[in-house]
């Protein structure tokens, strides 16, 4: 390691880069610099460098870094900072501050080894947790930059490839609100270490794509800058062909020049002799030889007190190295200067850290298993012997100690401790990871069947907070049945089966299975329907109920039958939150008959009782786990299972239960063309408190013609898991007209719907995939589509999505002059429509099919109306697709009415009004190029018209059916305004294309196909 007092040389362009990021966020510009390189390149140098200049320069500079041990806390690069700030007292300023922001703020959490009254307060939810805090320790570090007497704020985060993913979310979120900030954050990563699975790796590339981070690459020194270095260090005049040996041999790796210079200088080399340079040095290929021969010259108290340091980690206070080693007084402070002399340790706060990380990487990888063992238990030991433990070695690193110490049994409390930590600061994928830890030393430890198996219920619940990890959440929750049905406990087993059941019926659609859920729910409900009627029960038929209302198949009774039992639980217990299902299914299944304003009633009266159990003793989440620590701390974890003492419900609580009532009832909005009232709903969740909801604002958005927001959603990606950009990137695909990649995506939504049995969702998915065929103008594939949907509306004798496949089919029946054919479509429509409910979007689809049918039968004004009424439907409800549709429909199908010029004024009146939507909203050069080819198309006298059948030209089609009118030549020829010759040559055309010998037969075949 180039130590601080050694000389920076070189990176003359990185600092100038550095500095006019500096200066630009001093106007306002704040932003992130990432410094990537190989381990020993000098990213650490650099990022020192640079925060020094930037102090003396009239900055606030804070510091913080991630670190290769385990058991650290949660974002510790930014409590490091937030202390260093305050005075690294947790009472004063800031901190304190910011705990009165938020409940979860990553404060540090300083307490003794055995205490477990942690400070879980109540939160809204887990994502709200977890976005308030965010927002506190974001607003925190902004008002640090706004109000302190220097320029502004300069945030150094070192080596965060070894940073967990709760820290990097934060960093992300935090970037996100430097736009207008004076504050820098300039953080080191190694290149090599991130790679597609890395979570920095991610959040790396978000940040690049919303254009909120710069990335300087740093690679090995030129000759030049090598032999500055090596002068600098020399201390004495050295030949240059020995400079350039050395770089050619260290390939101008800053920290393995320095080593290479200190071993020559230990073996009284003479750098300003030039046989040095073509001597054999047996210097080693590798960095971890050369450490290795540093090391071999140490004395052995001081090589064991390395390897002691080497397990506390990269940094360690100085008592706590001294109670972990052993050593006396006298000989540990000899063997930390002869450490500190040779390079290998420095001084860092009030304790010491390694010279480098390599070399702690190359001291801990070399211990022999017996030898790491028993230092990891005295390392276990210091801590817990210590009244006040450093915040980066609190529960967790005790833990991480006696598991690497092979003691399980003393590992277990101390990790369960540690996750109940994360859970309190919203960090789950930490907590998850030392319950999984916790969970490998129950079983080593040989704990209780039942033990394990509620262990394996909250990891299970913990994988779905984390990221909706449905196929670890299921995995966790099958052990635990499995575990318990080993113990006799058929309650446990049965409830590990609701919550596997629950899991893939109400995430998020991408992977909901309904069979595979219904398939554990049933199994459950064999057990508890012989058992008295529970809230547990209740949520069963809950899940049941909801599975059946989605997948739409002709068994209305298994939904009926479930809403019913539901809703008697409810009753029976005094149950709040069991009235919020049985609110939420009747609206959506009276939704479903077509009585919408019922339905809709009923679901936003399930989001405000919702809204009024915020408080009640409900499954408040972080609680149900500290309360888990305390029974298994009082060990009577088996004396009262039975009484469900430890029946910890999912932690679906008030802020999850107000997101999925939200969720049906923007659902409903958006089913029945709506987007505008869907997005009131699904906006509730931009703040962070669910992730539910993200996927359907998308289309809101979408549909809404809300482009500009929709980009921005794409960018900015969704809060923790990335659900927002994936779908608002694929909504992206249909407004900028990308063809190819629509149509599979489309298919792929279809066969994903079919294979979860997700008939709800198959409907709107169709919805999307018909309205792409009708673009394509791919009539016999949208009339398939349509089919397809009234088949399973009607069999499961669903109204509204009756109502929307008819008035889609009879469109496309009119279109292709099929006008018989889609008569009793309309006719089915208009009596639903009869029943004055109001159909919102839906109703502008059925006038524009009206519109078409009545311009097939000839009725020009009547055509008119029609499409006048549904254009302003579109426009009310902010539908602009469907909207410009209108118009090219219009176009398209009164056309015949005109000729010559006045056909071409016609058609490009309307396809123009068309243009200026596609133009207003933004959306993609393909549908104005399409729109282009349309008018040319249509503008044309020449009849080419190819939905018709046989070839006919509209003008034929329009002789057809005066002719089977039973109208004469002459007739005919004063009906339309044209010569009797031109009669004559169109009657003689038709029959010829058509096949047939008189105007009888003509007139049958008009009949047959729908034409008169």
């Amino acid at each position: 390691m180039i130590v601080h007092g050694t000389p920076l040389v070189g990176r003359e362009r990185e600092l100038a880069t550095l500095t006019e990021r500096l200066e630009a966020a001093e106007r306002g510009e704040g932003g992130v610099v990432l410094i990537a390189g190989e381990p020993g390149i000098g990213k650490t140098r650099l990022l020192t460098e640079f925060g020094r200049r930037a102090g003396v320069s009239g900055w606030l500079v804070l510091t913080g870094r991630a670190y290769d041990t385990e058991g650290v806390p949660p974002y510790l690069p930014f409590v490091e900072a937030l202390k260093q700030h305050s005075g690294a007292s947790p009472g004063d300023g800031f901190l304190r501050e910011l705990a009165e922001r938020s409940a979860n703020a990553p404060v540090a959490h300083d307490q003794a080894p055995g205490s477990l009254a942690l400070q879980t307060a109540p939160s809204a939810g887990p994502e709200a947790a977890r976005y308030q805090l965010f927002e506190a320790t974001s607003q925190t570090f902004l008002e640090i930059a706004a109000d302190s007497e220097s320029r502004g704020l300069l945030l150094c985060l070192d080596d965060l490839h070894w940073a967990d993913r709760p820290s990097l979310l934060l960093l992300q979120h935090l970037a996100r609100r430097l736009g207008k900030a004076p504050l820098l954050i300039v953080a080191t990563y190694r290149e090599a270490e991130v790679d597609e699975t890395h979570a920095l790796y991610a959040v790396v590339a978000q940040l690049r794509r919303e254009r909120l981070q710069e990335t300087l690459s740093l690679s090995g020194l030129s000759l030049d800058e090598c032999a500055a270095l090596i002068d600098s260090l020399a201390a004495g005049p050295v030949d240059a062909g020995v400079g350039r040996a050395i770089c050619e041999r260290t390939e101008g790796n800053p920290f393995f020049v320095e080593e290479v210079v200190r071993r020559l200088q230990s073996e009284g080399r003479d750098f300003a002799d030039k046989s040095l340079a073509d001597a054999d040095w047996g210097i080693p290929e590798g960095l971890r030889q050369v450490i290795g021969l540093g090391l071999s010259r140490l004395s052995a108290p001081t090589r064991g007190m390395l390897q002691t340091a080497a397990v506390l980690g990269a940094a360690f206070p100085f008592d706590l190295l001294a109670e972990a080693s052993g050593l006396e007084s006298g000989q540990l402070t000899d063997s930390v200067e002869e450490a500190e002399q040779a390079g290998m340790l420095r001084p860092e706060g009030e304790g010491y850290a390694f010279g480098h990380a390599l070399m702690r990487e190359m001291i801990y990888d070399d211990l022999s298993l017996p030898r790491r063992r028993q230092l990891h238990a005295h390392a276990a030991q210091a801590m817990e012997s210590r009244n006040n433990i450093s915040s980066a070695f609190g529960p967790e690193a005790i833990g991480h100690h006696w598991r690497q110490a092979g003691k399980p049994a003393q590992a277990l409390l101390h990790l369960l401790r540690a996750g109940d930590a994360a859970i309190s600061l919203a960090a789950w994928e930490d907590a998850t990871r030392h319950w999984e830890a916790a969970l490998e030393c129950m079983a080593q430890a040989d704990e209780p069947p039942k033990r394990q198996a509620r262990l394996l219920e909250g990891l299970g619940d913990l994988y779905f907070l984390s990221g909706f990890d449905t196929q670890s959440c299921v995995e966790r929750y099958m052990r635990a049945s499995a575990l318990y049905d080993s113990a006799g406990d058929r309650i446990g087993s049965a409830r590990s089966r609701i919550r596997a059941g629950a899991t893939i019926a109400y995430p998020a659609v991408a992977v909901a299975n309904y069979p595979a859920a219904l398939a554990h729910l049933r199994a459950a409900e064999k057990v508890l329907s012989l058992e008295p009627e529970s809230f547990l029960l209740g949520e069963l038929y809950a899940a049941i109920a909801h599975i059946e209302a989605h997948v739409l198949a002709s068994r209305p009774e298994e939904l009926l039958d479930a809403m019913h039992r539901l809703s008697e639980i409810a009753e029976r217990l005094n149950n709040d939150f069991l009235r919020v299902f049985v609110f939420s299914l009747d609206g959506h299944y009276l939704g479903h008959q077509g009585r919408l304003a019922e339905g809709m009633a009923l679901e936003a009266r399930a989001c405000e009782e919702t809204a009024k159990l915020e408080g009640k003793a409900m499954n408040q989440w972080p609680e149900r786990w500290h309360e888990f620590l305390l029974a298994y701390a009082a060990d009577d974890a088996g004396s009262s299972e039975d009484a469900g003492a430890y029946q910890l419900s999912r932690p679906f609580g008030h802020a999850l239960m107000e997101n999925w009532t939200a969720l049906c009832c923007g659902l409903q909005s958006l089913e029945l063309h709506d987007p505008v009232r869907a997005r009131v709903w699904h906006e509730r969740v931009r703040d962070g408190r669910g992730r539910y909801l993200i996927p359907f604002l998308s289309e809101d958005l979408l549909f809404a013609g809300d482009l500009d927001s929709l980009r921005d959603l794409a960018a900015a990606g969704a809060f923790a898991t990335g659900i927002a950009d994936v779908w608002a990137r694929k909504a992206l695909v249909w407004a900028e007209g990308r063809w190819t990649e629509m149509r599979e995506e489309s298919n792929e939504s279809i066969q994903r719907f079919h294979t979860t049995g997700s008939a709800e969702f198959l409907m709107y998915a169709n919805r999307r995939l018909l309205r792409f065929h009708r673009v394509m103008r791919d009539a016999g594939s949208a009339e398939s589509v349509a089919r397809e949907c009234l088949d399973v509306a009607t069999s499961f004798a669903s109204v509204k999505f009756e109502f929307g496949a008819r008035a889609e089919l009879a469109l496309l029946l009119a279109e292709s002059g099929r006008l018989a054919k889609a008569e009793p479509e309309l006719a089915r429509c208009r009596e639903i429509l009869a029943e004055g409910e109001d159909w919102r979007g839906l109703a502008g689809r059925f006038l524009l099919a009206e519109a078409v049918y009545a311009a097939g039968r000839g009725d020009s004004e009547q055509a008119a109306s029609h499409f006048d009424r549904a254009i302003e439907v579109f426009q009310k409800l902010s539908l602009p697709w469907d909207e410009a549709e209108a118009f090219e429909v219009w176009a398209r199908s009164c056309r015949r009415f005109y000729r010559g010029r006045s056909r071409r004024s016609f058609v490009a009146g309307k396809l123009s009004f068309a243009r200026g939507i596609y133009e207003r909203i933004g959306a993609g050069q393909p549908w104005l190029d399409r729109l282009q080819a349309e008018e040319t198309r249509l503008s044309g006298d020449a009849e080419t018209a190819p939905e018709l059948p046989d070839g006919l030209s509209e003008r034929e089609v329009d002789v057809l059916r005066l002719v089977a009118a039973g109208r004469s030549n002459p007739q005919i020829a004063g009906d339309l305004v044209i010569s009797l010759n031109t009669v004559q040559r169109h009657v003689s055309n038709i029959f010829n294309k058509i096949g047939v010998r008189n105007r009888t037969e003509a007139a049958g075949y008009a009949r047959d196909r729908n034409l008169i």
